[in-house]
């Protein structure tokens, strides 16, 4: 029987793992989706993720930290891996992160079978430590998570390039105009 864990993450992050990096994605996952009454907290808990990302980005709330922050952790992504991206992409992801618009931050969850992640790829850190049941795997491939919520048909504020997007039919030159069309 698989054992699941769960990372949410916005869609700007998926966009950019999978188009930019090779579709490697650094990710935190904890357990279970929504871990009540566990030494798991809330930076930790995939359900409060998806909640702390999903009330602002419906809201349509520009100011929230929430969005400042997951701008930086994704403008992280973009430095880590800026030396295997071609001449120019850097400062174009940049900009992107920086003043892409909210609908990009739409949260969505990967569930990743922990049991097929070798344990040497198992990293134990930040609330891990004192107890959290949590992992931060720092290249998970894609093929070895699935997305399991993505709800872009009821949704009514997602527009087709968000979806086009996500139907994985562009180049990464492509990926990237269409994300340019989106700073505001």
């Amino acid at each position: 029987m698989a054992k699941y864990y769960y990372s949410t993450q916005p869609f700007l992050a998926w966009c950019l793992n999978h188009y930019f990096y090779g579709g490697i994605h650094y990710v935190w996952v904890g357990a279970p989706f929504y871990p009540h009454h566990t030494k798991n907290p809330r930076s930790s808990n995939p359900m409060r993720i998806y909640e702390d990302l999903y009330d602002p980005w419906k809201e349509k709330d520009a100011i929230s930290g929430v969005f400042k922050q997951k701008r930086l952790n994704i403008l992280s992504g973009v430095t880590a891996n800026s030396r295997n991206l071609q001449s120019g992409v850097a400062s174009r992801l940049t900009k992107i992160c920086d003043d892409i618009d909210l609908v990009f931050f739409y949260p969505i969850v990967y569930r990743v079978d922990i049991d097929t992640i070798t344990s040497s790829r198992l990293n134990i850190a930040g609330s891990g430590l004192v107890g959290s049941n949590e992992y931060r795997i720092d290249a998970l491939r894609e093929g070895e998570f699935e997305v399991l919520f993505d709800d872009f048909e009821t949704e009514t504020d997602i527009p087709q390039d968000f979806r086009d997007l996500y139907s994985e039919l562009f180049s990464a030159d492509e990926a990237l105009s269409l994300l340019e069309k989106w700073i505001r």
